[in-house]
């Protein structure tokens, strides 16, 4: 069955150019994996470049270290902002103390104050201690107590305010329901 397949000239070009073809497809798709093993510079320059991403990476280390101190800082910074109370009764109680503290020096007396279902911050491992007070006073003496709370040295956030006018309208004396949050540390969680 051989004998009657004939090899011309132009069957032997075609074959020859196929076998050519079909071996450099075979260089150009496994050149990557067997590459190295025909060149020794590249191999040398691979190496050189992976060094030089480890050289870099060690150079970022200083770099992330440094940023996490400053962040470590900024972070015992904020926190000592936070009320100091151990438990959250503690903190309510802190809370209380500093609502009293800045109504005695408005003159202003404070009619009722309830301590909030304490609720969890949006930052996870802190808690939001709400207190609820109401008392009687005229529009200067309640911008003065609010800019107190907001500027004072514990972070306190005025999370609502309700305001009214006394049934003695013509006294000036408006009705106010402020709540008041402080945030603390929860209990057994690390910065």
């Amino acid at each position: 069955m051989l004998s009657s397949f004939e090899i011309t000239r132009e069957r032997k070009i075609i074959l020859i150019g196929g076998a050519v073809l079909l071996l450099l497809a075979a260089i150009y798709r496994f050149y990557p994996s067997i590459g190295p093993f025909f060149t020794g510079s590249d191999e040398i320059h691979v190496k050189q470049d992976i060094i030089s991403k480890y050289r870099n990476v060690v150079g970022r280390e200083r770099h992330v270290d440094a940023e996490h101190a400053r962040v470590q800082r900024m972070l015992s910074r904020a926190e000592a902002g936070l009320l100091a109370g151990a438990t959250e009764s503690l903190a309510a109680v802190e809370i209380q103390n500093i609502i009293n503290a800045i109504a005695v020096a408005n003159n202003i007396k404070i009619d009722t104050m309830q301590v909030m279902k304490t609720r969890d911050a949006e930052e996870v491992g802190y808690a939001r201690i709400p207190v609820r007070f109401s008392f009687g006073s005229d529009i200067l003496q309640l911008k003065e107590i609010l800019h107190r709370v907001e500027t004072h040295d514990k972070l306190l956030i005025v999370a609502e305010i309700n305001l009214g006018l006394a049934i003695r309208a013509r006294s000036g004396e408006i009705r106010s329901t402020i709540t008041v949050e402080g945030i603390m540390k929860k209990k057994g969680v690390t910065g």
